[in-house]
């Protein structure tokens, strides 16, 4: 596994280090900030996943992996371990400028809190996706992902009216209360809500992770 996360690095080599540095540089000439962060988290790391996708899906990467000895689980989770390494580098680079900075590290876990989640969620139905239908289908669900950040931007009052949900204003305040009152919970500190959002995106990616490897098993 470990090979084939280096080789995935490898090929994003060029890209990585373009991102990277451009987003060194926008952290030196402007500082460090919470939406950098989500910036550079997110659309490096989403970008970097998907690349490897295409280079796999253009090269026919996966007809040669299928030759080899290899478990699917670890080709499959490769693609996790790559996403979540890449993660990892983005999220460390901007710990490192804002250390140098001198800035209070505390206000950026709950920037890179809600990061984690939002990217685990991306690439625990953009993987799925990819390995039972390939990455021209996959692609399609960039699409779709605009189009609902684009319909949530609106606002919940007007979906609930375009589309006629059927709760009163009463039932999902008794349904949202409960979320509500465990959010205002863990966002007391920064530190538990990056703990508590890491472990629920783990459990999303593993749930992900499995379905992942039954749809590559299928398609053998």
């Amino acid at each position: 596994m470990r090979h084939l996360v280096i080789k995935d690095l490898y090929v994003n080599r060029k890209y990585m280090s373009f991102v990277l540095l451009l987003l060194a540089a926008v952290l030196v000439l402007k500082g460090s900030s919470a939406p950098m962060v989500l910036f550079g988290v997110g659309m490096i790391s989403y970008g970097v996943l998907i690349r490897s996708c295409y280079y796999d899906d253009k090269d026919r990467g996966d007809i040669f992996l299928r030759t080899l000895p290899i478990k699917a689980s670890t080709i499959v989770l490769s693609k996790y371990i790559l996403g979540i390494s890449v993660l990892f580098i983005v999220v460390a680079i901007c710990l490192l400028f804002a250390i140098l900075n001198g800035q209070n590290l505390d206000i950026y876990f709950a920037s890179f809190a809600f990061s984690i989640l939002a990217i685990s969620v991306i690439y625990a139905i953009y993987l799925p996706i990819f390995f039972k239908y390939g990455y021209v289908k996959a692609a399609t669900f960039q699409s779709v992902l605009f189009i609902i950040i684009m319909a949530v931007s609106f606002g919940f009052k007007e979906l609930i009216n375009i589309t006629n949900f059927p709760v009163s204003v009463n039932q999902l305040h008794r349904f949202l209360t409960p979320l509500i009152n465990f959010i205002n919970e863990i966002s007391r500190s920064n530190i538990i809500l990056l703990l508590t959002l890491s472990a629920v995106s783990l459990v999303i990616l593993a749930v992900s992770a499995t379905l992942s490897i039954k749809f590559y098993d299928a398609g053998k």
